[in-house]
C-alpha cells in the first residue's frame, strides 16, 4: 500500500488528468481498505453475539433441566405421601 502511494505522488505533483486519476485511485484504495476493516469488525461482533447466544441457550437448557428434575422429585414425593396416607387409612379402619 505504501509503495502504491509513493508511486502516485509524482502524478499528484505534476497535476493534470494523471493527478485526477491518482486521486481517484487513492480514494478507491482507501474505500477498499475501510470496507475490509468494517467487515473484520462486523465479523468479530457477529462472533461475540453468537457466543453470547450460545451461552444464553446453555443457561436456559440448565434451567429447563432443573425444572424437570424438580417436577420429578415433587411427583415422587406426592406418590410417597399417597402411600403413607393409604397405610395410615388402612390402620385406622
Amino acid at each position: 500500500m505504501e509503495g502504491i502511494v509513493k508511486s502516485l505522488i509524482p502524478f499528484l505533483v505534476d497535476g493534470g488528468s494523471a493527478a485526477v486519476i491518482a486521486v481517484l485511485v487513492l480514494v478507491i484504495g482507501f474505500l477498499v481498505w475501510d470496507r475490509i476493516q468494517l467487515l473484520k469488525r462486523l465479523s468479530e461482533s457477529l462472533k461475540q453475539t453468537l457466543d453470547a447466544k450460545e451461552a444464553e441457550k446453555q443457561v436456559i437448557l440448565e434451567i429447563i433441566e432443573k425444572y424437570h428434575q424438580g417436577n420429578l422429585t415433587m411427583v415422587q414425593a406426592i406418590n410417597e405421601i399417597k402411600v403413607v396416607l393409604a397405610a395410615i387409612q388402612g390402620r385406622l379402619l
